[in-house]
């Protein structure tokens, strides 16, 4: 009886051992995690995710796939990878039964109106959550936003605000000159040109306790000493500027005397041609084959057969902005002259100047506007302790204007905004009487901010931006001022240290304008600011509401059309034959 026992009970456990083991020989093979490798980086698995700071991109030889605006976004491994001997359950990656809950426990996907788990055998393949399809939530690939690369890699964006900021398109970018030479390129940061929040409407600051006096250049040598005496003032600075026949000198109150009090006083001392306060302005902050296609903007106003009549050789252009990075390979041979009207001592060259000069002159993987024009690089802002942007003054503006009027500067770039500001206004009239065409950024604040100076001076060619789409950028300026549009919405530019990335603002489509009026000077090295901006207008593209309007003003610039209407117009514009 014992013995039968025993041997019942030992035939009992191998039938269960022999169970076991048939069970889990019958189990679905594991899922295959296969990762995804970017060029010469880390593996990665899975897409990538992120928001307004930037989706990270996944980076192959001369392949950039990238993503929202923000910081510069890095390749790091988003996704998890499967530890060995996990098995999925049955059910998420095979048609098994099973009588676990289809989704929300652990090995199941998340529960929403579309999972992947939530289906019968013999039901239609479902549209998200497994290997091959787009994750599951309110970004499908049947509604457009999600988009598969070659490697069958899903990639949703963030949704996009209306107008500027958009996510922009996967983008394929080849080595310069084609071929394999050197690293692969790296992720193309996205930066937008804002202004700070509370900015937009308030007025410019001026330096505290600082006022800008100018003299008239037949006055005496000892006047500057002599006011200083007069008015209890030191003297900080003093410059001549020959473009206002004058010499002008910042003087700081040491003092308490109200700041109004002083600026009436010297205002009263007949020596004294004019008086205010120093300023302060805020640089504007804030990308052929594939690199071309990036460069959507040079299409969409005809710059490729407006290069076919004029390229803009023998053009002088000077660039008011930070310092440019003259070293770039795109910048190369670029610059005729440059000047620091900073005084500061760290002249490095800062990424916004970079951009500007990219835009007008630039040949390389980025393509200029006007590539045979010679620039002239005025350095006017720089960098200031624990402030947002850099900056600049009145005075050292005033430096800058008069140094490119001086040097034969045709075209002006003006890519900052401020309050309105007597002396500059002064100054920019001055340039205008001599022939200069001064081209502005039309301002970041916002439709309702008050208007952008130097843009809003009379006789300067205000430009606003919109982006591929033809859409205003959100944050442009509205107003009355508002000349013509140009591409200013993830503008491809170069950046330091020969990089690349996409900028957004007003900034950059000042320099498309800027670039065009090089092509028409060439054309008409006589041209007048008047006519200038007059055929700039008229053959401009009527975009927005119809006829001029305080969005796009007469439309979008036509670098082409423009030229042609040089050519109609010959005698009265003094074209060349």
């Amino acid at each position: 009886m014992t013995l039968n026992f025993f041997s019942s009970a030992r035939a009992t456990v191998l039938g269960a051992l022999l169970a076991l083991l048939a069970f889990a020989f019958h189990l679905p093979a594991e899922a295959q995690f296969s990762p995804q490798r970017g060029g010469g980086g880390g593996d990665r698995i899975g897409p990538s995710s992120g928001g307004r700071g930037g989706i990270g991109p996944i980076i192959g030889p001369n392949v950039i796939i990238r993503g929202g605006i923000g910081p510069m976004a890095r390749p790091d491994d988003e996704g998890r990878r499967r530890r060995p001997g996990r098995r999925p359950g049955a059910g998420k990656y095979s048609d098994e039964k099973s009588n676990k809950p289809r989704c929300g426990v652990r090995g199941r996907p998340p529960c929403s109106d579309k999972t992947a788990g939530d289906r019968k055998p013999g039901d239609r393949k479902p549209t998200c959550g497994l290997r091959g399809r787009p994750p599951c939530g309110d970004k499908t690939a049947g509604d457009g936003k999600c988009r598969q690369d070659r490697a069958g890699r899903w990639h949703c964006p963030d949704r996009s605000p209306p107008g500027g900021g958009r996510i922009p398109p996967i983008i394929v970018l080849p080595n310069p000159g084609g071929g394999d030479s050197g690293p692969p390129p790296r992720a193309y940061a996205t930066r937008q040109e804002r202004m700070p929040q509370g900015r937009a409407a308030a007025p410019s600051p001026s330096v505290a306790r600082q006022v800008l006096v100018l003299v008239a250049a037949n006055q005496p040598g000892a006047t500057e000493a002599q006011l200083a005496q007069t008015h209890r003032l030191q003297l900080v600075s003093s410059t001549n500027v020959p473009l206002l026949e004058a010499r002008a000198q910042v003087y700081r109150i040491g003092d308490q005397r109200p700041m109004q009090a002083v600026v009436s006083a010297l205002s009263s001392d007949p020596r004294v041609m004019m008086v205010q306060q120093n300023m302060v302005y805020q640089r504007q902050s804030g990308a052929g084959g594939a690199a071309r296609a990036a460069q959507y903007g040079f299409d969409m106003v005809g710059v490729p057969s407006a290069h076919e009549l004029a390229t803009g050789r023998g053009v002088k252009i000077a660039i008011i902005d930070s310092g440019v990075d003259q070293e770039h390979r795109d910048l190369a041979g670029a610059v005729g002259e440059a000047f620091d009207a900073t005084g500061n001592k760290d002249s490095k060259p800062d990424v916004h100047g970079t951009a500007i000069a990219g835009i007008i002159r630039a040949r390389g993987l980025v393509s200029g506007v006007a590539p045979d024009a010679t620039l002239l690089a005025a350095r006017a802002f720089f960098a200031v302790p624990r402030r947002e942007l850099p900056e600049s003054t009145s005075f050292i503006l005033l430096r800058a204007l008069d140094w490119s009027v001086h040097h034969g500067a045709q075209v002006i770039n003006l890519s900052f905004s401020g309050a309105r500001d007597p002396v500059i206004e002064r100054a920019v009239a001055a340039a205008a009487r001599r022939n200069v065409i001064l081209v502005a950024a039309a301002g970041n604040g916002g439709p309702k901010a008050a208007p952008a100076y130097p843009a809003a001076y009379p006789g300067v060619i205000a430009v606003t931006a919109h982006d591929s789409a033809g859409r205003l950028y959100t944050y442009a300026n509205h107003g009355t001022y508002i000349s013509v549009a140009a591409p200013g919405v993830d503008i491809l530019v170069p950046a330091l240290r020969n990089g690349h990335m996409f900028m957004s603002g007003t900034s950059m489509a000042a320099a498309y304008v800027s670039g065009i009026m090089a092509l028409m000077l060439e054309r008409a090295p006589h041209l007048r600011p008047e006519d200038a901006m007059r055929v700039l207008s008229e053959t401009a593209q009527d975009v927005g509401e119809s006829g001029r309007d305080e969005s796009f003003g007469a439309g979008r610039v036509q670098a082409r059309a423009a030229l042609d209407a040089l050519h109609d117009s010959a005698k009265a514009v003094g074209v060349r034959q």
